[in-house]
């Protein structure tokens, strides 16, 4: 069976983070080529080391001059660009009570206006892409369901920006649909990831806010609130965007795809 993104080319930020770097061992795994970026790119390096096919590159993605970058990179590398998945983000805790305008622009500045940037700048590359296949090309948001649906305290910030970068990727879906660039864009919504090193920071923090008394406790609770009694793995994730980059998906985009063991139902 042919491997499902045999031939195409992915640029994933976030790379060297806990779901980031299971997306990119996805997608090498079917097949694609990968420019993998992050801002740590000594981890993102490592991570990478002896895999064939893959770069890695540094990468601010608050700055237009990098994303410009990282794309050339990409096509100086492998000459095209066919999938393009925001992956970097973050998840500070914080009261609205107590969150600065400082920190309120710069969760959304990661969160939104990094993906806004990034799908501005693979644009042209994308649909050079598209143009020569039936499938089109793809972006794939990683988005959270707390831009869903209200979650816990001190991730107004969080919830704001992902919440945000729902309705670009809805919007971004049939603007370039309708213009006929035959580029699909996607949001995968993941839920707590189990395991994560970011899950449990979240959960340190608001512990020792006294939003729980201990991260048992924390645990547990977020735990009940799943109808499948457990929460998504990075490889749940990982595998839903391989799925939605991929040609068996060429006619869904707009779409918001939970992968939170049905915790939004």
């Amino acid at each position: 069976m042919t491997a499902m993104l045999d031939g195409k080319v992915a640029l994933v930020t976030g790379g060297a983070g806990d779901v980031g770097r299971v997306i990119v061992e996805r997608m090498l795994a079917e097949g694609a080529s990968v420019v993998a970026t992050d801002f740590d790119e000594a981890k993102l390096t490592d991570i990478l080391a002896g895999k064939d096919h893959a770069i890695a590159v540094q990468h601010d993605v608050t700055s237009e001059t990098d994303w410009d970058k990282v794309v050339a990179r990409g096509l100086e590398a492998f000459g095209k660009l066919n999938i393009l998945v925001n992956c970097a983000g973050m998840t500070p805790v914080s009261l609205i009570e107590n969150t600065t305008l400082e920190g309120w622009n710069r969760v959304f500045a990661v969160n939104t206006t990094g993906p806004f940037l990034g799908m501005r700048a693979a644009l042209p590359a994308l649909k050079a892409a598209a143009a020569s296949s039936e499938a089109g090309a793809a972006i794939v948001n990683i988005a959270s369901a707390q831009g869903l649906m209200a979650g816990q305290p001190g991730l107004a910030p969080y919830a704001g920006s992902k919440g945000a970068l729902r309705l670009l990727t809805r919007t971004a879906a049939v603007e370039f649909g309708r213009l006929g660039y035959n580029i699909r864009c996607n949001s995968v919504v993941p839920s707590a990831i189990g395991g994560s090193a970011l899950m449990t920071s979240q959960l340190s923090n608001q512990v020792d806010r006294g939003v729980f008394e201990s991260l048992e406790q924390a645990m547990k609770t977020i735990t009940s609130a799943f109808p499948l009694g457990h929460t998504a793995s990075p490889l749940d994730v990982a595998e839903a965007v391989v799925f939605l980059a991929s040609d068996r998906a060429r006619s869904i985009t707009g779409i918001d795809l939970p992968v939170d063991s049905g915790r939004c139902a």
